[in-house]
């Protein structure tokens, strides 16, 4: 990211911890790049003498995607929004096409612009950029209360499918069980 600042002369201090930046933190020049690795709370503040200091402006940058755990397979979102998995998958709860263990991350097949995912026992499920709802794995008719159609059935009888459920039908009672 580059940091400016519009008053020349003045100096730029910045914290990446989150505190309010002082007079004695790091300085970077107007216009400089600062990188960033994992997630960093970037916080600045213009300094100059005879001038009061600027207000404070923040950040929060996360550089890279996120890691979801079940008790048994382990999901986890790349930065390009494609959705990786990995672990037991006796019920098809990676959806990578199989009921076979994969114990490398393989890409689940079929879904993109994935922005959160969550994992139960048996089953997971993503939340897509676009709002809809996606789930694959077991169902054994509480792991989605009240919905019309079991996951499972949806994937020719080999224990994985995906069933898309749009985020209206979530609030209604679409949700995760165990």
């Amino acid at each position: 990211m580059t940091v400016r600042c519009a008053t020349a002369g003045a100096t730029i201090r910045y914290a990446t911890n989150g505190s309010e930046p002082t007079a004695s933190d790091r300085i970077i020049a107007s216009g400089s790049a600062l990188n960033v690795a994992g997630t960093t709370f970037l916080r600045a503040k213009a300094f100059k003498t005879g001038y009061s200091t600027s207000n404070t402006k923040s950040g929060v940058y996360q550089i890279g995607g996120s890691v979801v755990s079940s008790l048994n397979h382990t999901l986890a979102i790349k930065r390009d929004g494609t959705l990786w998995a990995w672990g037991s998958n006796d019920r098809g709860q990676l959806g990578v096409g199989s009921t076979v263990d994969q114990w490398f991350p393989a890409q689940v097949g079929g879904l993109s612009d994935v922005a959160a995912a969550a994992g139960g026992i048996y089953h997971s499920v993503a939340a897509k950029a676009d709002g809809t709802v996606w789930a694959w794995g077991y169902d054994d008719a509480t792991d989605y209360p009240g919905a019309s159609e079991r996951v499972n059935e949806r994937g020719g009888g080999n224990g994985w499918g995906f069933a898309q459920r749009g985020i209206e039908e979530r609030r209604n009672g679409v949700g995760m069980g165990k």
